[in-house]
């Protein structure tokens, strides 16, 4: 995990948003739309590792529609309140996008 422009190896239970997991981990990470896909500040970008494994679960058709939002943009840009860890994110990079740290 990128945090602060450095590599932070955290501990996530699967099941578990990312945005828990970082929180649970001591780590800052905000939001003023309460994880309803309304602010972007939660923004994650995931490695082609995660993304191309076969299972990674994709955004939802809500998620995807609003990513508009997300700044900048990347191909593999997520909220990360959305980002459900599995077994797909294990030693993995993610870097987080957050413009409010």
């Amino acid at each position: 995990y990128m945090y602060d422009n450095k590599a932070v190896k955290i501990k996530c239970d699967v099941g578990t948003s990312l945005f828990d997991c970082v929180r649970t981990n001591g780590l800052e990470i905000k939001t003023e739309c309460n994880k309803n896909l309304q602010c972007g500040q939660c923004h994650c970008v995931l490695s082609d590792e995660i993304t191309n494994d076969e299972n990674y679960i994709k955004p939802d058709e809500d998620e995807y529609d609003k990513s508009y939002i997300l700044y900048p943009l990347y191909e593999n840009s997520r909220f990360s309140c959305k980002t459900i860890i599995n077994e797909s994110f294990q030693n993995k990079e993610v870097y987080l996008i957050n413009n409010n740290l």
